[in-house]
């Protein structure tokens, strides 16, 4: 009898561990779909807050109105964090390179810096 009760308190064990596992991945991915939801929440927020802000220098006069928009702030550590994900995309990595210079100006100055585009489709920045 006591081999019979060893064996289904192992198999109570195991399946509480296993329900334990379960619910644990169903919670991680609960939280990521939060996560996901609220950075699109927050990204739609940011487009509205430009829209706002082109809206009302439109209403105080200006006529034109420059938007300049990175994929993230062009740092180093964040650089890193895109060549990590587009590995595969070169071409992208190397635009976003060429977007550092201007975005580094910025940073120092505060200002926008003139920007030409050269027959080969690379930005150059100029104070």
């Amino acid at each position: 009898m006591r081999p019979l009760l060893l064996w289904f308190l192992a198999l109570s064990l195991c399946s509480l561990v296993m329900d334990f596992k379960t619910s644990q991945l169903r919670y991680t991915r609960v939280q990521q779909a939060y996560k996901d939801k609220n950075r699109k929440i927050d990204q739609l927020l940011n487009k509205n807050k430009i829209l706002r802000l082109a809206v009302e220098a439109r209403n105080n006069g200006e006529e034109n109105i420059r938007v300049h928009i990175f994929p993230c702030p062009l740092t180093d550590e964040d650089l890193e964090i895109l060549e990590n994900r587009y590995k595969v995309e070169p071409a992208k990595l190397t635009f976003w390179r060429n977007l550092e210079e201007g975005f580094g100006l910025f940073e120092k100055t505060r200002t926008v810096p003139f920007i030409s585009i050269a027959k080969d489709g690379t930005y150059h920045f100029s104070r």
